[in-house]
C-alpha cells in the first residue's frame, strides 16, 4: 500500500468544490426553469414544482444505495459515475418532449446520480478530515461548509445566466449548456477523489495514531470518542448495518423525523416556486434577477457565518434551528402580506440565509437530539427527513396555484409548518431538559472524598 500524499487532503476538498459546484447548482437554478416549462409542456404548477422537488429528494434518498455501490466499486469510481449519469441527464432532459420523461430523466436520474457524488465526496472527506475533536458531529459542518459555498458560488453564476440565457435560448438549449458546464466542472475532478490504495494508506495511519493516541495520559472519555470516530470511519459508512432502522422504535427519533421534515417541506417551496411565485405577483423581470442573485449571496454568506461562528454563539444548533422556524414562521407571513420590492428584497436576504443553513444545522440538530453513540443514525435520520420533506413539499404549494392562481395559502401552510417544525423542537429541548434534571436529583449529590480528608476522619 502506498503512502498518503502529502496534504492530498486539499485535493480532495477542491475536488469536492467543483463536483459540489457543477452538480448542485443547475438544480438550485431550476426555479429559472420552472415556467417556460410549465408553458411549452402545458403542465399543472404541481407537476412542474414536482421535477426539481423530486431531483432535491433523490439527493438525499439515494444514499443507501450509494453505499451499495461503493462497497463494490469504490468511491473514485463512484463519483465518475455519477457525474457522467447527472451530465448526460441534463442533455438527455433537453430532448425530452413529454413530462413523464422530463420527471424521469431531469429529476429522478439526475438527481439520484448526482446524490452519488454527494455521498462518496462526505465519506471520502471523513476519511482525511477528522472530526474527532468536535462533539455532536461538527465534522460534518467542518466539511459540509465549503463545499457548499462553493456550490451556492456557482449557483450566482448559472443563476445570472439562466436569467440570460432561457429567455434568448430557452430552456432546451439552456439544459445542453448545464450540460457540459456540469461535465467540464464535475467529471475531470471525479477523478481526483482517491483511489483505495489512499484510503487503505489512510485507515493505517489512522489506526496507528489511535492506538499511540491511547497510550497517551488524555481523559477516557476523549479516548472513547476517537475510537468510536475512527471505528466509524473504518467502516467506510456505518449504513452498512441496518443498527440505524432500529431508531425508529423510539417515538422521539419520530419527532426529530417531523420537526426537520416539515420546514424542509416549506424550503423545497422557496427553491422551486419562488421564481413563479415573483411572477404571479407579478414583479418585474430586473426585480426577479435582483431577488435571485440577493439569495445566492446570502446563501454564501450565512454558510460562512455558520461556519466560522456556531461553536461561539451562546446556545446549540438545536436552539438555532428553532430560533429560523420562529423567524421564519413571521418572515413568511409578511412575504405574502406585502408584496412591496423593499420588503420582498429583505425577504430574499433572510431566506438565502436560511437556505444555507438548513443545509447544514439538521444534520447536526438531529444527532444532537437523537443521542445516540453512532452519529451515523442521526445523519441518515436527517436525511431521510429531508428527503420526504422535498419530495411532497411543492405538492400542496402547486396543487393551490392550480387552484385559485395564488400561492398565498400555500405560504400561509408553509408559515404553520415553521412554527409547528420550532414546537416540536421546543418541546424535545425541554423533555430532555427535565429528563437531566429527573436523573441528576436520582443519582443525589456527588461526594468528594480526599486522602486528607479521609485521613482526618479517621484519625478523629
Amino acid at each position: 500500500m502506498s503512502s498518503l500524499p502529502p496534504n492530498y487532503g486539499y485535493v480532495i476538498v477542491t475536488a469536492g468544490f467543483l463536483i459540489f459546484g457543477g452538480l448542485l447548482s443547475p438544480i438550485n437554478s431550476y426555479g429559472r426553469l420552472f415556467t417556460d416549462i410549465q408553458k411549452e409542456l402545458n403542465t399543472t404548477s404541481l407537476q412542474t414544482g414536482w421535477i426539481g422537488s423530486i431531483a432535491w429528494a433523490t439527493n438525499f434518498l439515494v444514499s443507501p444505495v450509494a453505499v451499495l455501490v461503493e462497497s463494490r466499486i469504490g468511491y473514485c469510481a463512484t463519483t465518475v459515475l455519477g457525474s457522467v449519469m447527472t451530465s448526460a441527464a441534463y442533455l438527455v432532459s433537453s430532448f425530452m418532449g413529454s413530462y413523464g420523461w422530463i420527471l424521469l430523466v431531469l429529476g429522478i436520474v439526475c438527481g439520484s446520480s448526482a446524490g452519488l457524488c454527494i455521498h462518496s465526496c462526505f465519506c471520502v472527506l471523513f476519511k482525511y478530515f477528522s472530526f474527532s475533536n468536535y462533539t455532536k458531529a461538527s465534522g460534518l459542518l467542518a466539511t459540509g461548509a465549503p463545499v457548499a459555498l462553493i456550490t451556492s458560488s456557482a449557483t450566482i453564476v448559472v443563476g445570472i445566466s439562466y436569467e440570460k440565457l432561457v429567455p434568448a435560448l430557452g430552456w432546451r438549449t439552456t439544459l445542453q449548456a448545464t450540460s457540459a458546464f456540469a461535465a467540464v466542472l464535475a467529471i475531470p475532478a471525479s477523478f481526483a477523489i482517491s483511489p483505495d490504495r489512499h484510503f487503505h494508506g489512510n485507515e493505517t495511519k489512522t489506526k496507528t495514531d489511535v492506538n499511540e493516541h491511547k497510550e497517551t495520559a488524555s481523559s477516557k472519555s476523549t479516548k472513547t470518542n476517537d475510537i468510536k470516530t475512527e471505528t466509524s470511519r473504518d467502516g467506510g459508512n456505518n449504513l452498512h448495518n441496518n443498527n440505524w432502522i432500529t431508531m425508529f422504535r423510539s417515538w422521539r427519533a419520530w419527532l426529530i423525523l417531523f420537526a426537520l421534515l416539515f420546514p424542509a417541506m416549506c424550503w423545497s417551496v422557496y427553491w422551486v416556486n419562488t421564481i413563479s411565485y415573483f411572477e404571479s405577483i407579478p414583479i418585474p423581470e430586473n426585480d426577479i434577477l435582483i431577488f435571485v442573485t440577493v439569495m445566492t449571496v446570502t446563501d454564501v454568506l450565512g454558510r460562512i457565518i455558520l461556519a466560522l461562528f456556531m461553536n461561539k454563539v451562546p446556545f446549540g444548533e438545536t436552539s438555532l434551528l428553532c430560533l429560523c422556524n420562529f423567524l421564519f414562521f413571521g418572515l413568511t407571513i409578511i412575504f405574502i402580506v406585502c408584496p412591496s420590492t423593499p420588503v420582498l428584497l429583505i425577504c430574499s436576504a433572510f431566506i438565502g440565509v436560511g437556505r444555507g443553513w438548513y443545509n447544514v444545522l439538521p444534520y447536526l440538530v438531529s444527532v444532537d437530539l437523537l443521542e445516540s453513540n453512532n452519529s451515523d443514525q442521526g445523519v441518515t435520520l436527517a436525511m431521510v427527513a429531508l428527503g420526504f420533506g422535498f419530495a411532497v413539499g411543492t405538492l400542496p404549494a402547486g396543487a393551490t396555484y392550480d387552484a385559485i392562481g395564488s400561492y398565498t395559502y400555500a405560504f400561509i401552510l408553509n408559515a404553520l409548518l415553521y412554527l409547528v417544525g420550532a414546537v416540536i423542537l421546543l418541546f424535545l429541548q425541554t423533555e430532555r431538559r427535565m429528563r437531566n434534571k429527573r436523573k441528576r436529583h436520582r443519582r443525589g449529590p456527588t461526594v468528594v472524598c480526599t486522602i486528607e480528608s479521609a485521613r482526618a476522619a479517621i484519625q478523629g
